[in-house]
């Protein structure tokens, strides 16, 4: 839920590079994955592709967000939009790294790493969406005020 939250309060750009930290960060052994894991070797397992997945999904949904403004309201459809497909994009790299890894077809690894987790991942893209919707014009104000404030600058003048 994390990193499609990223996407869509920091935008494609910084809310990817902070994915990519994450998942180094993991990679080089620090327990951040889940069950308090880390290390290359969580990345080479079957469930590795779902890990490499979280960079797309932050950047497809930042992507469709945009890097949140204070000029602008946000459209609740933009920000549905862009949950659902950062959740789908995750699943991507997942889904063929388990079935290469592990040699099962696609339906059992449908069966085994996706259809369970449709309830869960629903009720999270709805959590992402809420949270967004309250935290993007803070985001806007504060992280990217220097920004914002060039922008203003030059189109001053």
């Amino acid at each position: 839920m994390m990193v499609v939250l990223v996407g869509l309060l920091l935008g494609p750009l910084w809310g990817t590079a902070a994915t990519l930290l994450f998942i180094l960060c993991g990679i080089i052994g620090l327990p951040v994955f889940s069950g308090g894991t880390g290390g290359f070797a969580r990345i080479m397992g079957p469930t590795g592709g779902f890990i490499i997945g979280y960079a797309f999904a932050t950047l497809l949904s930042g992507f469709i967000a945009h890097r949140p403004a204070l000029e602008k309201k946000d459209k609740i459809i933009i920000l549905i939009l862009a949950a659902v497909a950062g959740f789908v994009i995750m699943y991507v790299p997942g889904v063929i790294h388990f079935m290469r890894v592990t040699s099962k077809t696609f339906g059992q690894t449908m069966k085994l790493c996706v259809i369970p987790y449709i309830p869960g991942d629903v009720a999270k893209m709805v959590v992402c969406v809420v949270i967004s919707i309250a935290l993007r014009k803070t985001c806007a104000q504060f992280i990217f005020k220097d920004e914002i404030e060039a922008e203003l600058e030059q189109s001053e003048n």
